[in-house]
């Protein structure tokens, strides 16, 4: 009773945060372009809490806040909503709990809870530095602040898109090249923007993980995958882990041992019987 309380308080809370004022521990999900239409924008949309997608249920939602038709005006080419089909666009996602934030704060589907410099990354893998993420969350904490003074001028109602030369604490791209010497390397070992874009039928996805500090009282440090974001050309949408845990190679390997030693003796009782 208490999972599925959670899970609705969870989905309802992504429903109406798109319209809270970006704060530390908010996730936030950017676009950007090195060349061509929309090359001197960027666009970042506030999706809210972490704590939202920490549902632990395997559900699926989609992203409140964000429209596709955003990325159609500012990404286009020609003239068509074609954004879906460039390989010069990239995204990702990016956040942080402020080093200030004192005690543990939701915990994940591992029952881990999050404390400060926490990170929160989009990437291929799983990597990181548990131990020394200080300038990592020193180097995004800034994006909040600056969206926190900015205006929503977006199609979608937590979308905002703004000039690339933003300096250090603006545009997405500006915070990822701030830690260039990093490359956020304290979170994983991977870049934290991918190119991959959906078409026009398809999908782009990319996994989300946590990164909790260690050596921190009351909780475990470590890297966690929360779940996949999932990009098509209409839209975006989250699904969390789950709460099933996967078992790796070698315990396989051990359940199939156990059965045929179980099968075994089996036979042996009824050759015995016989």
């Amino acid at each position: 009773m208490k999972k599925i309380l959670y899970s609705l308080l969870a989905v309802g809370a992504l429903a109406t945060s798109a319209f809270a004022t970006p704060a530390s521990g908010d996730l936030i999900i950017g676009f950007y372009t090195s060349a061509g239409t929309g090359s001197g924008t960027n666009i970042m949309i506030d999706a809210g809490q972490f704590s939202q997608f920490l549902a632990g249920n395997g559900s699926t939602f989609s992203i409140g806040g964000f429209s596709a038709t955003d990325l159609a005006n500012t990404y286009s080419t020609g003239g068509g909503s074609n954004w879906y089909d460039r390989t010069d666009l990239s995204w990702g996602v990016i956040g942080a709990i402020k080093p200030t934030q004192s005690g543990v704060l939701a915990a994940n589907s591992q029952g881990f809870g999050a404390v400060k410099d926490t990170l929160f990354a989009t990437a291929q893998a799983g990597f990181g530095n548990t131990s020394a993420q200080s300038l990592g969350a020193n180097v995004i904490n800034p994006i909040y602040t600056y969206l926190a003074g900015s205006t929503v001028n977006g199609v979608g109602s937590a979308t905002y898109i703004v000039p690339t030369a933003s300096g250090v604490a603006g545009s997405f791209i500006q915070e990822k090249n701030a830690a260039a010497n990093l490359d956020f390397k304290y979170f994983t070992s991977n870049s934290v923007m991918t190119y991959s874009m959906p078409g026009v039928v398809g999908t782009a996805t990319q996994d989300l993980y946590e990164t909790i500090p260690s050596g921190v009282s009351g909780t475990t440090g470590g890297v966690y995958k929360l779940g996949t974001f999932a990009l098509t050309s209409s839209g975006m949408t989250f699904t969390d882990v789950g709460t099933a845990a996967i078992p790796e190679p070698s315990t396989y390997a051990m359940i199939a041992g156990a059965i045929m030693l179980g099968f075994v003796a089996l036979r042996r009782r009824f050759q015995t019987k016989a």
